[in-house]
């Protein structure tokens, strides 16, 4: 077993504080990479792990195929249909979840400690003895089917559809969104999950992180008892890279709509990877739109009165290319205002950025979630997700400390240099394209991708 103990300032706090700055780390002896926030006084422990993927995205066809596969294998294991496999983990407190998508495959569980053998075992024969049972697939793709026809016909969520294609193009990462993915779940069956699971379902891809009340050796134990026999090596291909088009065109989706839906997307420059990058830009986002003294609710709401929800975020793409997005609801007759309000505070936000007097709260808040999240065993998402990104878990003890030490010019640099320059990709649904000088206009009885190509 190699490990490493890596304890960040803890010479200098309280015995309490300093034991939520430790992160351990190591490899098994079955070759697992792992990392421990131990949380003696938290009632259950957590194990949060991830497989590199993007099998399903480099199959033409068959984008939604990781998502499917994860669902398929977490109804149960053999000799247990997928009511008594849920009803015998709700039974023991254990939580068990597998997903797909974005370039990963990832799940958790969740026990409390007398019981986390239980789990172990739950989890380990659904990875290697899944029922896949035939009806519970049916299950499943019926599902799929009708939240996709359902996404389809929800405004807000077909504009945002339609901007990721308009942005990023045909990248699977954008085909795999349930808006988009209806052909790509009829076409797999039994053999493709199973070349999934041959191809993916390994140690080598594989990074498990836990935190509560448990002490290395056993974590060790417990890794190597629940993915031990997996294979070794991994046939991952190549994860597609995702392109992104200037496209500043202007595209209303004509619907019968209650209020206008209003979007504008565009590529960033974003380094996934770079933790002091993302911790900046999160911090660009939240002065730009999140709560009553953002850019957003003074320009859109207090101002024009117009809007029933403004918000930006960003859409991540295969886990490393990510689009900056603006989304609002607005009244039919403020529309036209609304959208224009919106490009300038944009463009003014790009060319100007924020203020030290504008970060100074959203960093003192930010600073404190992260500081209060190294205390719950939910952080071993946390460190998963640093170690799936190519990130050392020891980030995740002094978040805090890199949130309070960003300045305004920091945050400003990845403003001007990552964020899209304007104008952006526009896409509107409302009931008619009259007065929003379209470049395209997809009618009532077009589907949405009637505008892709410019």
């Amino acid at each position: 077993m190699i490990r490493a103990l890596l304890l960040i300032l803890g010479l200098a706090l309280a015995p309490s504080a300093a034991f939520a700055q430790t992160i351990i780390q190591g490899v098994t002896p079955r070759g697992i990479a792992y990392a421990l926030a131990p949380r003696p006084a938290n009632p259950l422990v957590v194990l949060s792990f991830a497989w590199r993927d993007g099998f399903g995205e480099a199959r033409a066809g068959q984008e939604g195929l990781s998502g499917l596969a994860a669902a398929w294998h977490a109804a149960g294991p053999k000799g247990m249909s997928a009511a008594e496999f849920r009803e015998d983990l709700r039974d023991d407190s254990i939580g068990l979840s597998l997903g797909g998508g974005g370039g990963r495959t990832a799940g958790s569980l969740s026990a409390p400690p007398d019981r986390l053998d239980k789990a172990a075992d739950r989890l380990r024969a659904v990875l290697l003895e899944p029922a896949l049972d035939e009806a519970a697939l049916s299950r499943l793709k019926r599902s799929q089917r009708a939240s996709i026809a359902q996404a389809r016909q929800t405004p807000g969520s077909s504009a945002r559809t339609l901007a990721l294609m308009l942005v990023a193009g045909d990248t699977p990462f954008v085909l795999e969104h349930v808006a988009s993915a209806r052909s790509t779940i009829d076409t797999i069956g039994r053999a493709d999950v199973e070349a999934w699971r041959r191809a993916v379902l390994s140690r080598d891809n594989l990074v498990v992180a836990a935190a509560g009340p448990l002490a290395e050796p056993d974590l060790v134990r417990l890794v190597d008892r629940i993915f031990g026999e997996l294979p070794e090596r991994s046939a991952v291909p190549e994860r597609p890279s995702t392109a992104f088009r200037g496209d500043a065109r202007t595209v209303v989706m004509e619907r019968p709509v209650a209020q206008t839906q209003l979007v504008l997307a565009g590529g960033t420059g974003l380094r996934t990877h770079d933790a002091d990058e993302t911790l900046r830009s999160n911090l660009a986002n939240q002065a730009f739109s999140s709560g009553p003294a953002s850019r957003l609710f003074r320009s859109v709401r207090e101002e024009l009165g117009a809007t029933y929800g403004s918000q930006s975020s960003f859409v991540t793409l295969g886990d490393e290319a990510a689009v900056f997005m603006i989304t609002s609801a607005v009244d039919h007759a403020l529309a036209g205002r609304a959208l224009a309000a919106l490009r300038e505070q944009y463009a003014r936000f790009h060319r100007d950025g924020i203020t030290e007097a504008e970060l100074a709260p959203l960093r003192a808040r930010a600073a404190n979630g992260a500081e209060e999240g190294l205390v719950r065993s939910e952080v071993a998402g946390a460190l998963r997700n640093a170690m799936t990104r190519g990130r050392n878990p020891a980030e995740v003890a002094a978040m805090s400390r890199r949130i309070a030490a960003a300045t305004a010019p920091e945050v400003n640099a990845v403003i001007r240099e990552r964020l899209p320059a304007p104008p952006l990709t526009t896409v509107i649904v409302a009931p008619s394209a009259e007065g929003f000088s379209a470049d395209c206009v997809v009618r009532r009885d077009q589907a949405l991708e009637a505008c892709l190509e410019p």
